[in-house]
């Protein structure tokens, strides 16, 4: 009987251990994923388990997994501006916002997103904020004062958004998408949340514009912001799968409308759009400075606002309901950036601010990947779900090149460009031996045939290779994992470029990459953060490379000959024939692909003499891929249906 209770005991605190260590994993991933997510998660982590509460109720009572919290309310706020201080006013609240009333199941993340259908519709204001200066910084500082200096400022102004009640959406380089939601569609509620918006992108510039870096002078490097504002209809999806990764996407007109604004307004100025502007007229007066509205106008400047608001009725936000951590901290680590990961999962007992000082200048394969679609929603769900399906099944065929070349996606976003991927090599857990030549840009080229191949959609692609800061960017309650850089500017460049014929290099790649592939000369561009054009190339395929190259062959007539009496025997007879399989085995470098070039070679000449005209495929398994099933056969099948289906 003693025994007994000792087991008991023990298995209780083993328990708690995981209780805690789940606890702290979501407090730091809550921290990289918008808090509609996060919200997102709860809501449709109860409506999956509904069927299961009954199972759940008799596991919680029985404590096979733990105790439930105690309840840990945080005092419900009244006003729009008091959302994020009531969750973020300690280091803890936003996660408590989160976790109160959670219990515990024996389930880890059994609880499926559906996908891509767990998406909607719904009116916001946003804020697109844009900074100027951290390319300079990065060529100016050392490692631990950059990585300062861009979370400092990142702090500041993610504290302007969580002031002013937004909820910061997506990092995109050195900007970000922030958003005032209408949760109940109400016109109402919708002025307040653009004004909101338009209140806070007034108080970061006229803060924070001109920001000198400590330890630089003034005159060699200073941090500027400006915004831009739309207002308007979002569909938001979940793209990606339930066990390795996925990305938060949000598409829709105000995506460019503050892109528009944005591009008008200059460093310490907002600017918004006629539509933002009209409902601002309803709840704000204006000075003579605005016009009738034909297109983006500034609304604020360094020291002048030219909008005032009425006084307003405080308008309330409602909690949102709460479920097993152990399918939270499951679903949220799907949103956060592999590297990230790793970092948390070594450093998650020290939760504080130094984590995000965290980062490395790496050098960087940087992949830039626009399909080429308008990414346009109608508001009718059932007219924009093949849309939404497309913009799933990007994710997903995008994903799995990366992940058989053991890369990292960085970012899923829908911005001015257009629809983007990110993907990086030669960050933690994605550091190779002949990084470029056997990853990078076979990995580039895979995208790009794969979109084509099994989606018909075509793509351009910008990849670069150079050194980038890779790390935690954002304010100590709201950051994301980053690579910012020069590199990085420049594969966006080359991806946006008029004259990409599908994929587009640096010098960097080519000169890394010239032994294994061949490159075509482009007129050079201009770049961000370069001081001169940067010449550009087109690289060709590694298998044209190493396979449409005859050269004077010598040996081997014994197999030359059986291969060539094959080929032979089908001209012979026709459609009669029968398929036959033929394997070369051998160590590598002993004449397996001159051998197989030959003999088609001479397969394709004797063709000619029967009168017939051989098509021939070619793929080539890579390393990474010797364990997928039929992988060379597969892709060889797929050409074959595209071409002649």
């Amino acid at each position: 009987m003693s025994s007994q209770s000792l087991y008991n005991a023990d298995d209780d605190d083993n328990n708690q251990d995981q209780t805690t260590k789940l606890k702290s994993a979501i407090e730091r991933f809550s921290c990289h994923i918008p808090l509609c997510i996060a919200r997102y998660l709860e809501d449709h982590l109860f409506d999956d388990n509904a069927a299961q509460e009954s199972r759940l109720d008799s596991v919680n009572s029985s404590a096979s997994f733990g105790a439930g919290w105690v309840n840990v309310h945080a005092s419900s706020p009244v006003r729009r501006n008091s959302l994020y201080s009531s969750i973020c006013s300690t280091k803890s609240q936003r996660s408590n916002s989160v976790l109160s009333s959670i219990t515990f199941s024996d389930d880890l993340g059994n609880c499926p997103l559906p996908m891509p259908n767990a998406n909607s519709y719904h009116r916001s204001a946003l804020l697109l904020v844009d900074i100027s200066g951290f390319t300079r910084l990065s060529n100016l500082l050392d490692l631990e004062s950059l990585s300062n200096a861009i979370n400092t400022y990142f702090e500041l102004l993610i504290t302007q958004v969580e002031m002013f009640g937004g909820d910061v959406l997506k990092f995109a380089g050195d900007a970000f998408f922030a958003e005032w939601r209408d949760e109940d569609n109400d016109d109402d509620d919708l002025e307040e949340a653009v004004c909101m918006a338009a209140s806070c992108g007034w108080s970061m510039t006229q803060k924070y514009s001109g920001y000198a870096v400590p330890g630089l002078s003034s005159e060699v490097a200073l941090l500027d912001v400006h915004c831009g504002i739309g207002v308007g209809e979002l569909a938001t999806l979940h793209v990606g799968d339930n066990t390795s990764r996925r990305e938060f996407l949000f598409l829709g007109d105000p995506i460019d409308q503050v892109s528009a604004a944005e591009a008008l307004a200059e460093n310490g100025q907002v600017a918004a759009s006629p539509d933002a502007i009209a409902f601002l007229k309803e709840i704000c007066t204006f000075s003579g400075s605005i016009s009738p509205p034909a297109g983006p106008q500034v609304i604020t400047s360094l020291d002048e606002s030219y909008f005032e608001p009425f006084e307003s009725e405080p308008c309330r936000f409602t909690y949102f309901s709460q479920n097993t951590i152990t399918s939270i901290n499951h679903q949220m680590s799907l949103y956060v950036h592999q590297a990230a990961r790793n970092i948390d999962d070594v450093q998650g007992k020290s939760h504080n601010w130094n984590r995000i000082a965290d980062a490395e200048i790496r050098r960087v394969y940087t992949i830039f990947v626009k399909p080429q679609l308008t990414p346009r929603i109608t508001g009718n769900k059932s007219d924009d779900h093949d849309l939404f399906m497309l913009l799933n099944e990007i994710m997903v065929v995008t994903l799995k090149v990366i992940s058989r070349f053991k890369g990292h996606l960085r970012q899923f976003i829908v911005d001015d460009k257009g629809v983007v991927l990110i993907a990086t090599f030669g960050q933690r857990g994605a550091t190779f031996p002949n990084l470029i030549t056997e990853k990078g840009l076979p990995a580039t080229i895979a995208i790009h045939d794969a979109l084509k191949i099994n989606l018909n959609v075509n793509s351009h692609i910008g990849a670069t290779f150079g050194k980038a800061y890779c790390g935690v960017v954002g304010g100590s309650h709201r950051h994301e994992f980053a690579v910012l850089g020069s590199s990085v500017n420049l594969a966006a460049r080359l991806m946006c470029s008029k004259d990409n014929p599908g994929i587009l290099v640096d010098d960097s790649i080519r000169m890394m990459a010239s032994s294994r592939f061949d490159f075509l000369l482009h007129p050079p561009v201009t770049a961000k953060g370069y001081s001169k054009p940067v010449p550009i190339f087109e690289p060709q395929s590694s298998i044209e490379r190493q396979w449409n190259k005859v050269t004077n062959f010598v040996g081997r007539e014994e197999e030359l000959t059986k291969l060539v009496c094959l080929g032979e025997r089908f001209f012979q007879n026709g459609y009669k024939a029968r398929a036959q399989m033929v394997l070369l085995q051998a160590h590598s470098g002993l004449g397996k692909s001159s051998l197989a070039m030959e003999a088609m070679d001479k397969i394709r000449r004797l063709g000619r003499k029967y009168g017939k005209e051989m098509e021939i495929q070619k793929t080539i398994c890579k390393d990474g891929e010797e364990h997928i099933p039929f992988c060379v056969t597969s892709q060889i099948i797929l050409q074959l249906l595209h071409d002649h289906v």
